[in-house]
């Protein structure tokens, strides 16, 4: 007898099809097993059934006529690559940040001793963050008693604990007499940590050096006997030249750095890309720091690089949003197979693979997907790229899905990578690239991996080219690191390195081995963690180096908590109170956790949201039990769906687990047997045993633990800030949620351990900001939250952004100080450029009010709104920025004029509106023409717009001699083009008479005649 599963195996099809047959053959019987015995005539109706019940599941190969079209993908045109220089090139002078730094601090820094190479090292480390960001970056402690306001700064050696950079900001007491200015830190002294209590005198502003970036650089970087602010492995890839580069690291690895670093051999206009706005933010100001003089530097996300080469490409939505939408799309197909309830996963292939992946050039063996993409193009190539690595279910399965996704849809989940490839396909044929980046002599691009294939090809294909002014082609350098991909691209260094080697020419490799963030026991507990990657085939898993080195020197801590089934609450808390981050090992945030969290004021993420971020103490929940489970499937997930959702799932625990700096709380919900044997692989040595740091700590002595002095509040809310910095620019809650905490933990300025000066006007100003970008972005509390960031501004000191807020306060109530606050918005943006994502999203909140309320307005409320447009301006990229909705209020306005009839001041203000119009529509013109009777302009106006009965009419009232008015009644076809005719003759017979020719009598005779006809006027 044959069994479902032999006959199954016999035809090649799941059990499922086999099962499904019998069902509809033989109602009444479930065949559930797959052992069940079938009869000759069962057999029999399989046999009969299955091709039919396999077109159901499958398109069939008639459905696919896309035509195989070659496109080979251009290399280099025989353009050098623009030259840069052998050493880092000084900054420029006159940074905005300067150092103080004291005669102690410059001895210890050009003594010879080897023993202090790596101190020195670390001081230099923190002396170039200081100069970019104005203070210390991360684990900044206070001092109490005598040395009351000094900050120090961790530099290392003997555990990372002993020895610290002393320092402090503008407005601290301990250096007062010193008559800092805004921008001014001074840099004191190195100690051990031994002589903390000791007291420390700033002494004379003729005790420092006072050093810009170039005067830094020159002074205290340069000659042989410096030490090296780069690791040895970053300073063996920054020699390792070669214009065309891959770098490749683990989290903490210092990618960045090193990129940042390269752009000072360059004196030229350069790029520097990374995926998030808050990281492009910080690398912008990097730049503007050490740039070299005559360089022009821009740093630019990958979205808004895109954006600037195509206007208008579309922007994905993030990752959980999209995949809700997906979900809703395509629910209702009933043959998605594997990917049934799999949501995340279907999202990552068809992002990653399909559309993803298909590019406008062969490639790999693959057909080149004709742009536009249709369906059937895209098919054949995914079918022809996954044939390998999926089973043919699948790869049906996920084509019935893309097609069932709706137009709208697609172009909102997958629109931006639609117009990544038109955009290749523009750029392979020579079209033109936008000024702005047709120039550069080097592109940099940050966290590569965050980058589909058909978007690295649109990146490839702008350094292809040689720019106008050079006929050199820029430099290209790419870092990332493979398993951080969790952001659905499938990111595989192997393709990236063949599309830039066809295109660019062999790229030189550089790995950088080290963690430079994370203290050795987290490093060690991250390695660990490699294991995971055991679920999966090799060829699933990323390529790289599999183990960081422990290069940093500092211990930390690893807790386990225990948080039972009911204590989230509780930790959440402890967590809100300590301004630490809570991280969820996965791609989304359950609603459960992030209800909690929310209850306890707490910051929660998931891993996509945290990737590129440090924080001193990070809460990770649950990783044992994701681990438990991983680990449960070892070998099961060998391709196929598991294999995406295992890769997804083991790139996310990796990421969560890289954040903390310093002490790193792993949360079970419980920590039970199971957990608890995860946890204990992860967090062994190699010997076997636990790692020294690790601990397990009850719920209850959790806040003890991580209880702090108060000279501490100083790190912590240093800590804040730098996650302020982080994701300014991306998450306003979050930001906004930050600084509240940070705020809280400033202290009395009357009391020991309070955060004093400079540091704590930054707190101030990072929450006014905060509060104005929440402000903008959500009507929750809007009112009071411009209050209060008014509030906390003029504290910081920022007296124009302070008074910015109220001006946007007043301008949300009514028309009469409009004008003002968008003027002040401009005059702040453009004194400020730091600001311009900020003013932009302000202005756009002033402007949709102004269209919210636009149906109430009066003429002086239309007045004030384009006099306030008018004040705008439009000579610069922030008021270019708003040019659209200005466009789009002013045709209202000028609307709104015409539709209430004659009138100097309305005409007055729609003429004024039209002027400042991308190209209103003529009609309207000529309406406003001819209130202002500019007779002979509304008539050209209305035949321009396909109105000559208007342009009659204005002609037949308006123009002394009927001419005109006959030519526009015939081209219109009127009815009266007849009686224009006649008067025409008419005026041309009166016209031939003189006066002369005429008798008295006549005259009269002439008028009387006019008189009886036309009646007396």
């Amino acid at each position: 007898m044959t069994t479902i599963k032999q006959l199954a195996d016999e035809h090649g099809v799941p059990v499922t099809d086999v099962k499904v047959v019998l069902r509809k053959a033989f109602p009444g019987n479930e065949f559930k097993s797959p052992d069940y015995a079938l009869d000759p005539g069962q057999v029999a109706a399989v046999i009969e059934g299955l091709p039919a019940q396999r077109a159901t599941r499958r398109p069939a190969a008639r459905d696919v006529r896309a035509e195989r079209v070659a496109v080979p993908l251009l290399g280099p045109d025989g353009a050098p690559i623009a030259p840069s220089t052998a050493r880092p090139v000084p900054p420029r002078p006159g940074s905005r940040v300067k150092l103080l730094v004291h005669g102690d601090v410059v001895d210890f820094l050009t003594d010879k001793r080897g023993d202090l190479r790596s101190r020195q090292a670390a001081v230099q480390r923190l002396m170039r963050g200081m100069l970019v960001e104005g203070r210390a970056q991360r684990s900044v402690k206070g001092t109490i008693g005598v040395n009351r306001g000094w900050l120090r700064a961790p530099v290392g050696d003997n555990g990372g604990s002993h020895y610290y950079l002393w320092h402090a900001l503008a407005g601290t007491g301990c250096v007062a007499e010193l008559a800092l200015g805004r921008d001014e830190v001074v840099v004191r002294a190195v100690r051990h940590h031994d002589d903390t209590k000791l007291l420390m005198s700033a002494g004379a502003r003729t005790d420092y050096l006072e050093l810009d970036a170039r005067d830094y650089v020159d002074q205290l970087e340069s000659g042989d006997g410096a030490a090296d602010s780069l690791s040895d492995p970053q300073r063996t890839a920054f020699e390792a030249g070669g214009s065309v580069s891959i770098t490749k690291g683990h989290p903490g690895a210092g990618k960045t750095t090193l990129h940042l670093e390269r752009t000072r051999r360059h004196t030229g206009p350069i790029l520097f890309m990374t995926f998030g706005a808050a990281q492009c933010a910080q690398g912008q100001r990097w730049l503007d720091s050490f740039a070299p003089a005559g360089q022009v530097p821009r740093a630019l996300t990958h979205a808004d690089f895109l954006a600037r080469l195509a206007p208008g490409i579309p922007v994905a939505p993030p990752l959980d949003l999209a995949v809700r939408d997906l979900r809703a799309a395509v629910s209702h197909e009933p043959r998605l197979g594997p990917w049934r309830d799999r949501w995340t996963a279907l999202y990552a292939e068809l992002r990653a693979w399909y559309w993803g992946r298909a590019l406008p050039v062969d490639f790999r063996g693959v057909a080149a997907v004709a742009d536009p993409g249709t369906h059937d193009h895209l098919e054949r190539a995914y079918r022809q790229r996954r044939a390998a690595s999926l089973s043919a279910d699948a790869i049906d399965a996920a084509v019935i899905a893309a097609r069932a996704v709706p137009p709208d849809v697609r172009a909102r989940l997958f629109g931006d990578l639609d117009a990544a490839r038109t955009l290749a396909t523009t750029l392979q044929r020579g079209g033109a690239i936008p000024a702005e980046l047709a120039d550069f002599e080097a592109i940099l691009i940050d966290e590569v991996q965050d980058l589909t294939l058909v978007e690295a090809l649109v990146c490839v294909l702008v350094a292809r080219r040689p720019t106008a002014t050079t006929g050199s082609r820029p430099a290209f350098h790419v870092a990332g690191d493979e398993g951080q991909t969790v952001r659905a691209t499938d990111f595989d260094w192997g393709e990236l390195k063949d599309l830039i080697n066809q295109a660019l020419g062999t790229p030189t490799e550089v790995e950088l081995p080290g963690n430079l963030r994370s203290p050795r026991v987290i490093t060690h507990v991250i390695n660990n963690s490699w294991a995971l990657y055991r679920s999966v085939d090799k060829s699933d898993r990323p390529r790289g180096s599999s183990m960081a080195e422990v290069t940093e020197a500092a211990i930390g801590s690893v807790l386990w908590v225990d948080a039972g089934d009911d204590g989230l609450h509780d930790i959440c808390a402890v967590a809100a109170d300590h301004g630490a981050a809570i991280i969820c090992p996965g791609v989304f945030v359950p609603a459960d956790i992030r209800s909690v969290a929310q209850a306890a004021n707490a910051t929660v993420q998931a891993a996509p949201d945290a990737k590129g971020l440090d924080f001193r103490v990070a809460f990770v929940l649950d990783v044992g039990r994701r681990a438990h489970a991983l680990a449960a499937t070892d070998g099961a997930a060998a391709g196929g769906v598991r294999a995406i959702e295992t890769r997804l799932a083991v790139d996310a625990i990796r990421v969560a687990l890289s954040r903390a700096t310093e002490t790193l709380v792993l949360v079970e919900r419980p920590l039970d047997a199971a957990a608890e044997t995860a946890l204990r692989t992860l967090c062994r040595a190699a010997d076997g045993r636990l790692l020294d740091g690790v601990v397990t700590v009850d719920r209850t002595e959790l806040a003890s633990r991580l209880d702090v002095d108060t000279q501490d509040r100083v790190e912590i809310v240093s800590a804040a800030l730098e996650e302020f910095d982080a994701v300014f620019g991306d998450d306003a809650a979050r930001a906004l949620r930050t600084m509240a905490r940070a705020r809280g933990w400033l202290g009395d300025t009357d009391r020991a351990g309070a955060v004093q000066g400079e540091l704590r006007l930054k707190v101030y100003r990072a929450h006014g900001l905060a509060l104005l970008a929440a402000a903008a972005t959500s009507v929750d509390d809007r009112e009071a939250r411009l209050a209060a960031a008014n509030r906390d501004l003029h504290l910081g000191k920022e007296q124009d952004l302070a008074r910015l807020a109220l001006e946007i306060r007043d301008a949300l109530k009514g028309t009469d100080k409009l004008k003002a606050g968008v003027q002040r918005i401009a005059e702040v943006v453009r004194t400020r450029p730091e600001h311009v994502r900020l003013g932009l999203a302000l202005m756009e909140l002033v402007l949709a009010d102004i269209e919210q309320r636009a149906e109430a307005f009066e003429l002086r409320d239309w007045e004030r709104v384009v006099k306030a447009l008018e004040a705008l301006g439009t000579s610069d990229e922030f008021s270019r920025g708003g040019a659209m909705r200005r466009s789009q209020l002013c045709l209202a306005a000028a609307a709104w004029a015409v539709a209430q009839g004659p009138g100097k001041s309305v005409t007055t203000m729609a003429a004024a509106a039209l002027a400042m119009v991308d190209a209103p529509p003529p009609a309207l013109r000529a309406r406003v023409a001819e209130r202002r009777e500019a007779w002979d302009e509304a008539i050209e106006l209305y035949r321009e717009a396909g109105l000559p009965l208007e342009a009659l009419r204005i002609a037949r009232e308006r123009d002394a001699t009927p001419g005109r008015a006959l030519e526009l009644a015939r081209t219109a076809q009127a009815p009266d083009a007849g009686v224009l005719e006649r008067l025409a003759r008419v005026h041309a017979d009166l016209a031939a008479l003189a006066p002369r020719d005429l008798t008295e009598a006549e005259r009269i005779s002439l008028v009387q005649v006019v008189r009886e006809r036309f009646g007396k006027r």
